[in-house]
């Protein structure tokens, strides 16, 4: 009869996770228990996280503008005018009928302004050649702070909502941001679908 192969573990083996910083219990079970960890969501998520600050972040895809450097116009100055005219389609007013972008009037130095339902104006946008994501930031707010009350916040059961969070934990490993935001697009929108079929999932 063949005698048993004791094993390395007892009941009270564990092994220190770097990743999570602590100490896993594995017990009996062992490398199966241990695998069952660096399985884990919560293993992966702390991963994710050392990980992204060793690799490039995809606000690094924005310039900053450099000291000295010529001002030029910004792409990001002509996005509130074509939001605003994209607004109707997606309220579902005619082009006809009332608009629903904010009124602009023109200031002493020509410049338009837009204005709020309460009369008060809007932000400015962000100073020419200032491509920066704190910018992308404060127009995407600006621009969204002009959006009638006609058009509903979202909320947690809207398919577009998976996105609220940070990408970054989302990455496997060995994997790029892009290759995140195309299986999750991808799987929230669908594939090869046209603008007005996008459309009906933003409200």
């Amino acid at each position: 009869m063949a005698k048993k192969r004791l094993s390395e573990f007892t009941a009270s083996s564990t092994r220190s996770c770097n990743t999570c910083e602590l100490e896993v219990k594995i017990g009996l079970g062992g490398e199966s228990n241990w695998t069952t960890h660096t399985e884990s969501v919560a293993h992966r998520k702390n991963k994710a996280a050392k990980n992204s600050t060793a690799k490039s972040k995809l606000t690094s895809f924005f310039i900053k503008k450099l000291p000295g450097s010529s001002s030029r116009s910004s792409p990001l100055t002509v996005a509130p005018s074509l939001l605003q005219d994209l607004m109707p389609s997606f309220s579902g007013s005619s082009q006809d009928g009332p608009s629903s972008a904010p009124p602009v009037v023109n200031t002493p130095d020509d410049e338009p302004m837009a204005i709020n339902s309460d009369g008060s104006p809007l932000p400015p946008p962000p100073g020419a050649g200032a491509v920066s994501s704190s910018s992308l930031l404060s127009e995407l707010e600006r621009v969204s702070v002009s959006l009638p009350l006609s058009i509903p916040e979202g909320t947690e059961m809207d398919v577009l909502a998976q996105f609220s969070g940070n990408p970054i934990l989302e990455l496997e490993a060995g994997q790029d941001v892009w290759e995140m935001a195309d299986r999750t697009l991808n799987g929230a929108v669908g594939y090869n679908k046209m603008v007005e079929d996008i459309t009906k999932i933003i409200r």
